[in-house]
């Protein structure tokens, strides 16, 4: 099987490669400022069209696209519309790369960010809000994106994996998680705002994994909430405690921060996995 993974050079794009090249031949699409075409590896900039214009010229063959690409948001840039202008061109030259292949399936890597950031359990067919959502732009561009791509590319099977706080070794530092991780080594004590009540949903990136080969296995196609639980942040905490801390390891609940309890309903893949086991 063949397989076009874009953003091979992010923290899930690196690992799907890692994991994947064992079994399957994968055309790692990398970004670059400059197109450049190996035996396993494209340099190819999404969001350039003369990039484009390149790899349509190739002659792939291709059963799987996985796309990973995408602009993030963190602290410094969640209000630039920049995240929503650029992750929006990338849907649309990816749509133009998947007519011109037409691989049997599509699996996009979208985001829970789509549901508002408010108390409540969310399915994939709960509200669609990510004005609610502090990640608000990001949230708006993966639900285009979603829509983009089962708009324009009616002839492949396109899957939406909204998919929850990814954790594990090699992630971003701003993230929840690892700014945890890191209070606790330095200080031996975890700060958790909202009085640690704040719920969301989270995965390790090695179980995602394994579900986006269940998804290949499976052939699926459609929307599916993809978690491992839903975690309070004091218990994520407790986590990171029982994995990194020790018997003098702490936690400091504080009164500022959110407290929203959002919950992600996954159980409609968890069906899927269960039939197989």
């Amino acid at each position: 099987m063949n397989i076009l993974l874009t953003g091979s050079k992010g923290f899930v794009g690196k690992n799907i490669l890692k994991t994947f090249s064992k079994s399957y031949k994968i055309f790692s699409l990398q970004n670059g400022s400059k197109y450049i075409r190996t035996k396993k590896k494209i340099i190819c900039n999404l969001l350039k069209k003369d990039h484009i214009n390149m790899i349509l010229k190739e002659d792939l063959i291709i059963d799987v696209i996985i796309h990973t690409a995408s602009k993030l948001s963190s602290v410094s840039n969640m209000q630039s519309k920049s995240i929503l202008q650029e992750n929006i061109l990338m849907y649309e030259h990816l749509s133009i790369i998947i007519n011109k292949f037409d691989p049997k399936q599509v699996i996009n890597l979208s985001s829970t960010a789509v549901y508002p950031n408010k108390d409540g359990v969310y399915t994939e067919t709960s509200e669609i809000k990510p004005s609610e959502n502090n990640d608000c732009y990001y949230g708006i561009s993966k639900i285009i994106g979603e829509n983009i791509l089962d708009f324009k590319c009616k002839k492949s099977k396109i899957l939406n994996l909204r998919v929850a706080q990814i954790y594990g070794p090699g992630m971003r530092k701003d993230r929840v998680y690892e700014i945890m991780k890191k209070d606790l080594i330095k200080k031996n004590t975890i700060f958790v705002y909202g009085m640690g009540r704040r719920v969301s949903g989270f995965i390790h990136i090695d179980s995602l994994i394994k579900k986006i080969k269940i998804c290949i296995n499976k052939k699926l196609c459609g929307i599916f909430n993809i978690a491992d639980s839903n975690l309070s942040y004091k218990q994520l905490a407790l986590k990171i405690i029982k994995e990194f801390g020790n018997k003098k390891s702490k936690i400091k609940l504080l009164n500022s921060g959110l407290s929203n309890k959002t919950f992600i309903n996954f159980s409609k893949f968890r069906k899927i996995e269960k039939n197989i086991n």
